[in-house]
Order: structure tokens, then sequence, then C-alpha cells
């Protein structure tokens, strides 16, 4: 860049643009003033020849902007790359606080009713009043269930991030058919319709959190649908950036103010003990749909079922 350019603008305030625009500029101009010297800095160059030019000197100077250039953009790439760790950080210590409280909080229900009802059974033991031995071990059964699903559920979201597999190229297809041959038993109890698009893409991700991503739909479509046989359609849309798939139920729906609400840690719309279920289960769709660098919602009216979407980018690199 020279110093003296013909029109408004000098060599200067052209590198100032330049600047903005990431592109790396060297100085030739024959001005040592210390004012122009000032100003030409504030543009951060890269180098300043004098002229006239010696090939020797502009050789140099090249070679000494190239090697600046390429620590610069390796020092910017590691700024972004510790701010992005760092941005984790902070979600991940969000994550484990609301995990800490809604944890202790959701097992102290089942375990207050184990002590409560264990204590009844002694009591009634001491009373000789054995016919009601049976419906309390029932209730005591029943909370140990209730626990044993939620520390599951648990087990499977602290787990995520640790059991990531690197992506790959799959058969949404094959995911699908994977996520309801894990569910035949449900399936076949309350004899559910499929209805699958044949035209559903390849996509790039990790196979064995995919397949419990549709799973987990799955399951929720039958556990809330109140018809006797569920239906549950699953198609898929063609974005220049992403896939969009949806997984339509004929379900007891969702009324659209929970919008947010249903994706939180263990907060459900129902008490314990109306649905099976950790609550947990949409919480993991939206932890595995984000590391897919997508986004996860539903449509839905009460009464009228569910439509879930969810996006998978086209560009996310597998770690």
């Amino acid at each position: 860049m020279d110093i003296m350019l013909p029109g408004k603008m000098d060599g200067i305030e052209t590198a100032t643009y330049l600047n903005k625009l990431n592109i790396p500029v060297i100085y030739s101009s024959a001005y040592t003033e210390d004012n122009i010297i000032k100003r030409a800095k504030k543009t951060n160059p890269l180098g300043y020849i004098v002229k006239p030019i010696r090939f020797e000197n502009a050789k140099i100077a090249i070679e000494m902007a190239l090697y600046k250039n390429k620590m610069r953009k390796r020092l910017n790439k590691e700024i972004i790359e510790r701010q992005h760790a760092f941005s984790e950080l902070q979600k991940l210590n969000e994550e484990l606080q609301h995990f800490t409280f809604g944890a202790s909080h959701d097992l102290q229900e089942p375990l207050r009713t184990i002590m409560c009802f264990s204590q009844l059974i002694q009591e009634k033991h001491a009373s000789k009043t054995y016919q009601d031995i049976p419906e309390l071990t029932k209730f005591i059964i029943d909370a140990a269930g209730r626990m044993q699903d939620l520390i599951d559920s648990l087990l499977i979201y602290s787990g995520l991030s640790f059991k990531e597999k690197p992506f790959e190229w799959v058969n949404s297809k094959l995911i699908i058919d994977s996520a309801i041959s894990n569910l035949m038993i449900t399936v076949q109890e309350t004899n559910v319709n499929f209805h699958i698009d044949n035209a559903l893409p390849e996509i790039f991700g990790d196979k064995t959190q995919l397949i419990v991503l549709f799973q987990n739909l799955f399951s929720n479509a039958i556990k809330y649908c109140t018809e006797d046989s569920p239906s549950i359609h699953v198609s898929s849309e063609n974005f220049e950036d992403h896939w969009c798939f949806a997984i339509k139920d004929n379900g007891i729906g969702i009324d659209t103010k929970y919008q947010d609400y249903i994706f939180k840690l263990f907060k459900r719309l129902h008490q314990t003990g109306t649905y099976k279920g950790s609550g947990l289960g949409l919480v993991i769709c939206k932890k595995i749909v984000s590391r897919h660098g997508g986004e996860i919602w539903f449509e839905s009216q009460p009464g009228k079922g569910t439509t879930f979407y969810f996006t998978i980018s086209k560009k996310v690199e597998g770690s």
C-alpha cells in the first residue's frame, strides 16, 4: 500500500478499511515523517518499506509479514476457541446447578414414599394387621421403580458428553428402524401405526445418539396417546444448510405456552405417577439436537396431537 493515492482516500485511510476486512497490508512509501508513521501504525500493518525499494529488503519484509499474518491467524483462532470453551463451561456450570437441584429434589419424592410405607409395614406387622401389607408393599415397589427410571435417565443425560462418538454418514431410515426395534415390545402392545416417508436423507451425525433421539420422541408419542392405536408419521424437508425432521402423532397434545418449559431439566406437565417416565426424555433430545447444530420445537393443540420438529445441520463436523 502506497501512502499517496489518487482520489478521496489516501493509503492510510484505505488500509484502515482493508483492516476491517482482515486483509493484511505492507506499506511502501517514501514518507518517513513521524506524524505519518504514527497514523500508519494505527492500521496495524505487517510491514513498512521505505522507498526506493531494494529487492532484498522487500523480500525480508514480505517474509516477515507472512509469518506475522500466520501467527495473527493462529492467535485469533486460539482466542475464538478459548471464548467458545469458556462459553461452553459457563453453560455446563448452569446445567450442573439445575441438574444437582433437580436430581436431589426428584429423588427425594420416591425415597420419602419408600421410607413412609416401610414404617407403615413395620407398624402393621407389630399390630399383626397383615392384610394391608401387600398394598403397602406395592407402593414401595412403585416408588423404587420411579427412582430407578430417574437414575437411569440421569445416567443417560450425564453420560451423553462422555459417550460421544465421531460423526459419520448414516441413513436416517435405518436410524428410525433401529429406534422402533428398541421399542418393539411397546409397539406390539400398543398396536402403533408408523407412517415413514420413503425419501429420508443421509445425515452426518452420531449414530447412537440419533437413535436415542428418535426413540425418545417415539416413546413420548406412544405414551401420551389416548387412542386405541397410536399413529406416528415421520417426514423430512431439505433446506440449504440443514435437514428438518417432523414427527407427528395423534396424542393428547401440548399447550404451546409450554414451548420452552418442557425442554428444561426436571420439568413435567403431569403429576408424578400419571404417566410413566422420568421427565428427562425431551431434555436428552434437546442436548443431542444441539450437538448436531440444530434446534427442536413443537406445534400442537390440546387434544389434537403434536408435531415435534428438529433440525440437523449439514455443516456440523464430527468431534
